[in-house]
């Protein structure tokens, strides 16, 4: 789907972060949980990444005790050992947005949610009054800033707790230390719209590639498209990349920097199954836009009036380079047909004109389906129908043969007409 490595590991987050902030000083980096559940293989690709802390929610861990304890897990991977902070499961339900239960209605309103929230985290301090744990709650990324700030208000003024950071849960005792990951599947989270995202974005980006590879007539090969640097605009030098010259490879990678940056941002910020189907048909538009900037241009209807006739077809290119493509026609009858294939070369931000040939065996309509398709024969683009319409006059050599046989028959039946033998009881 065109997302790198390199785009999200905690190296280029701290860049991008110090980019917006204008600052050089590093921060602390967490990898925070997506639409998935954090499962072993997930920690050791974002431990490998550089985080050596992630954020998880209640589905962490499937084991339920009696009382609340510190959310803090240390995992050993083959990457390295990696933190994880569990958000508390009540307070987090409760920080959302949701209630607890679908009995709980004085649960339905914020004031009854915050009600609710402050009551658990006294019960919590009740039920063990002299021991510290360090409890984990987060936002929804869609949570209101009034919202917060009521929650964050009655935290500050509730004199049995004391607000930490990050930094200090991660530093704190684990609850446990493993090499296993004991996931609670009962609420898992639905990964189908991720996956699907990402279908399309590779199904995009596999249009721009073969563009590259298959329609520009200095085509790129695998090795060039591997060359390619898939984050120019990662690094702010997209300007630079942008500057091409007669060699399309530094053309085609500001396309593919750019399809890349938009398919980061879908799965940046709010994981919105709409969002993600915003950004993928964005990337959908763009790659169409790029491949329907060669097309067929509407041509008239033609008429037929012998056994073969010819039909042009033109073709326009609308790129800053020139390209190689085929033009295939094909028709609805098998009376009235035209030739199968033809090769054209366009210039740069240029058209041209390409024949097909027909030919007919009688008098009719068809319809001819003009297409255009890359060099491995693999149709892109708009497909052009075009009228033939067939009227067979008698004007080549057949047609006098025909004509002569049929006066030759009409001669020989009025002979035989007029010199036949009478019956005698006729």
């Amino acid at each position: 789907a065109g997302i790198a490595d390199e785009a999200w590991n905690a190296e280029q987050a701290q860049t991008l972060y110090a980019v917006a902030k204008s600052t050089v000083t590093p921060t602390a980096t967490y990898a925070w949980q997506g639409s998935g559940t954090w499962s072993l293989d997930a920690l050791t690709k974002a431990r490998a990444q550089g985080y050596t802390a992630v954020i998880a929610d209640s589905t962490f861990d499937g084991e339920q005790t009696d009382t609340v304890h510190t959310g803090t897990y240390v995992v050993n991977t083959s990457a390295g050992d990696i933190t994880v902070l569990k958000e508390q499961s009540e307070l987090g339900t409760l920080a959302h947005g949701e209630a607890t239960s679908a009995r709980a209605t004085a649960e339905a309103s914020d004031a009854g949610r915050l009600a609710r929230m402050l009551a658990q985290s006294a019960f919590y301090q009740m039920e063990q009054p002299y021991a510290t744990r360090n409890l984990l709650m987060t936002f929804s990324r869609n949570s209101s800033a009034s919202w917060i700030n009521q929650v964050m208000s009655a935290m500050e003024q509730a004199s049995w707790l004391n607000l930490t950071d990050l930094n200090t849960m991660a530093a704190a005792d684990p609850y446990s230390v493993s090499s296993e990951v004991n996931q609670d599947d009962s609420n898992a989270a639905d990964v189908s719209q991720t996956r699907a995202t990402l279908e399309q974005l590779s199904s995009s980006r596999k249009d721009i590639l073969r563009l590259a590879t298959s329609i520009l007539k200095k085509g790129l090969d695998e090795d060039d498209v591997s060359s390619l640097n898939p984050q120019a605009l990662a690094r702010q030098d997209a300007s630079s990349t942008a500057s091409h010259t007669n060699d399309p490879a530094q053309w085609v990678s500001t396309l593919l920097n750019a399809h890349d940056d938009i398919a980061l941002h879908a799965f940046a910020g709010s994981s919105d199954a709409e969002y993600q189907r915003q950004i993928a048909k964005a990337n959908r538009t763009f790659a169409d836009t790029v491949l329907g900037s060669v097309y067929i241009t509407p041509s008239e209807s033609v008429s037929v009036f012998s056994e073969s006739a010819q039909m042009p077809v033109t073709v326009s290119n609308k790129l800053p380079y020139a390209i190689s493509v085929k033009v295939n026609s094909i028709t609805d009858s098998m009376q009235i047909v035209t030739s199968r294939s033809n090769d054209v070369v366009i210039p740069a931000r240029s058209e041209a004109q390409v024949t097909f040939t027909i030919r007919v065996s009688t008098s009719g309509t068809t319809v001819a389906h003009v297409s255009l398709a890359d060099r491995h024969n693999t149709a892109f683009g708009n497909t052009q129908d075009t009228t033939i319409t067939s009227v067979l006059r008698i004007s080549d050599a057949s047609g006098f043969v025909i004509i002569g046989f049929a006066v030759l028959l009409g001669l020989v039946g009025l002979w035989r007409q007029f010199n036949r033998k009478k019956d005698p009881d006729e």
